[in-house]
C-alpha cells in the first residue's frame, strides 16, 4: 500500500480524521491534535502500546468542541493494564461528544484486577452522549471503572452495548483450547451495569 504524507498544517479544515499512534506519551499525542483538529467532527484514533501518564486536561483551554463521534482502538501491553483509566483524559476535551466506540485488545487486560478506581477523577460530564460501544471487554478492573465514570456521567444516554470480543485485531491467546474467559468477562460486566442507575430510557446488551 502507498503511504502518503499529510500536511497538517491544512488539517485544520478536516471534519473526519483518522490517525495513528504507536507507543506514544497519549496525552501528549492528544494535546498536539487538539491543536490541528479544531473542527473534526469524527474521529478514529488507534493506539497501540501508548504511554498513559496520571496527568488530566481540566485546564486545557483546547477542546474537541464539534467532535461528535469517537472510535478509539486501544492495543494494550501487559505495562499498560493498570492505567486504562487514564484514556479519560482524552474523553475530557469531547464535551459534545454523541457516540463513542472503544475498541481494547491485549490478552494482558484478561480479568486483570489492578489499577486505580474511577472516584479518583472526579465528575465530568457527558451531557451530550447517547451510545457507548464497547468491543473487547475482558473484566479488566479499568475497562470497568472507565465504562462507569463513563456511564455515570452520561444523563443523555440511549443505549449501551458491551461485548467479550473484540473488533481491534487478532491477538494471541495464552489460554490454548480452554480459549479466554469470555463468560466471566461478561458476567462482570452484568454486574458493573447493574452497579448503578442508568438512565429511565437507556437500554443495555451484554454479549
Amino acid at each position: 500500500m502507498k503511504k502518503h504524507t499529510i500536511d497538517l498544517g491544512h488539517s485544520s479544515k478536516l471534519d473526519n480524521a483518522y490517525i495513528r499512534f504507536r507507543e506514544a506519551v497519549f496525552q501528549h499525542a492528544v494535546t498536539s491534535l487538539l491543536s490541528v483538529l479544531p473542527y473534526v467532527q469524527n474521529l478514529t484514533l488507534r493506539i497501540a502500546g501508548p504511554h498513559l501518564e496520571k496527568q488530566w486536561l481540566w485546564d486545557n483551554p483546547l477542546k474537541f468542541s464539534h467532535l461528535r463521534h469517537l472510535q478509539l482502538f486501544f492495543s494494550s501491553y501487559p505495562k499498560d493494564v493498570e492505567r486504562v483509566l487514564y484514556l479519560v483524559s482524552l474523553l475530557k476535551a469531547t464535551p459534545f461528544i454523541e457516540k463513542l466506540e472503544t475498541h481494547f485488545s491485549g490478552y494482558p487486560l484478561w480479568l486483570a484486577d489492578v489499577g486505580p478506581r474511577r472516584q479518583e477523577l472526579g465528575q465530568c460530564k457527558y451531557n451530550y452522549l447517547k451510545n457507548v460501544y464497547v468491543t473487547g471487554f475482558k473484566g479488566a478492573t479499568g475497562q470497568v471503572e472507565f465504562l462507569l465514570h463513563v456511564l455515570e456521567n452520561a444523563a443523555a444516554l440511549e443505549v449501551v452495548t458491551v461485548h467479550t470480543n473484540q473488533k481491534a485485531s487478532k491477538e494471541f491467546s495464552p489460554y490454548g483450547g480452554d480459549g479466554p474467559p469470555f463468560e466471566e468477562a461478561k458476567r462482570i460486566a452484568l454486574t458493573s451495569l447493574s452497579s448503578i442507575a442508568l438512565p429511565p430510557n437507556a437500554k443495555s446488551c451484554v454479549f
